[in-house]
């Protein structure tokens, strides 16, 4: 789709590791896109107008690296002035209910906000009761339901190619709600409703109000997907694998790659698997591809803000299960 006559202006909130920090090494590389500031500063299609972060030496630094033109002081004042069309939400998640509070007020086309939506079920609730009321458009970045792997992946199991599902598991740790969540989604991409049959062990690993829990999951359809927490102190971890009537689907290398073996004449996997690269660091691109094709009328946004709550109100009721506070 052509570009806009006038590029669409962008506004970042929070100015840490995934506003643009993951770039910062090489900003003009783009074969490697892992942040907001990079994907649309290097889509012609945006504009990044203006940028804010309570530490103003750190905003002021990251407004020189990615040529934005004002590093604001003051939040709201900058909103007002700089009038932009999608907002991105990057600030640590107990700021996002006061950050999502404040755009919806406003005159802005799309909300784009880090995951989780926010620190607690019950704001996150009531965020999207608000913007489900509000012109403003509201989206969550689960990253991989903007990768084009993962959407065909989906496609395929729903199609049937693969079989019914036997059994899951995916494994993450460093928090339910902050990487947890990201495996729920995904297996909500791919199987469905979901509910959750028990909690199981609770480990403080990084966050202190964000455990990693393992908990049991079942699809609409009985079957069984299982979400294991393993201990951020040691490695970061996040991998599943998907044991298929006919296929044994492997998420390996932190989700770079898709391994995809099918079932032999004998019945045992063939070595021969279908490795599929994702793509993961050219995510970003996709998402400011499909936002900008959205603002421009011709698409429909790949997630959505009950996407996202759905998903939440999952990881909450694990909380709830486990007997942390939610």
């Amino acid at each position: 789709m052509s570009a806009p006559v006038e590029p669409y202006k962008v506004f970042i909130i929070g100015c840490g590791a995934i506003a643009g920090g993951y770039d910062a090494t090489d900003p003009q590389c783009p074969d490697v896109v892992q942040t907001h500031a990079k994907a649309f500063g290097l889509d012609d299609r945006f504009k990044v107008v203006g940028c804010y972060d309570p530490d103003q030496e750190k905003a002021r630094k990251f407004a020189a690296l990615w040529n934005i033109s004002e590093a604001a002081s003051e939040l709201e004042r900058a909103l007002s002035d700089l009038m932009p069309d999608v907002v991105c939400i990057c600030s640590p998640t107990k700021f996002h209910e006061q950050h999502l509070t404040l755009m919806r007020d406003r005159d802005i086309k799309l909300v784009i906000c880090e995951k989780p939506l926010t620190d607690g079920i019950e704001s996150s609730r009531a965020v999207v009761e608000k913007y489900l009321g509000s012109s403003t458009a509201l989206t969550v970045n689960y990253t991989r339901r903007w990768n084009r792997a993962f959407q065909d992946l989906a496609r395929r199991i729903a199609d049937g190619e693969f079989g019914r599902l036997q059994r899951g598991t995916g494994w993450y740790n460093k928090g339910l709600y902050n990487n947890g969540s990201h495996m729920v989604d995904l297996f909500r991409m791919f199987f469905g409703d979901l509910t959750v049959t028990h909690a199981g062990q609770v480990e403080h690993d990084f966050w202190e109000d964000d455990p990693t829990i393992s908990a049991g999951l079942r699809t609409a359809s009985d079957l069984h997907l299982h979400l294991a927490g393993t201990d951020v102190r040691d490695f970061q971890f996040f991998e599943f694998r998907l044991v298929m009537e006919k296929s044994v689907i492997d998420m390996v290398d932190f989700g770079d790659r898709l391994v995809i073996r099918k079932l032999g004449e004998d019945g045992v996997p063939v070595r021969n698997a279908e490795t599929i690269d994702t793509g993961r660091n050219r995510t970003f691109v996709e998402l400011a591809d499909n936002i900008a094709n959205y603002l421009g009328g011709g698409e429909t946004l790949k997630t959505s803000a009950q996407d996202a709550l759905t998903t939440l109100e999952i990881c909450a009721a694990i909380r709830q299960m486990a007997g942390v506070r939610t």
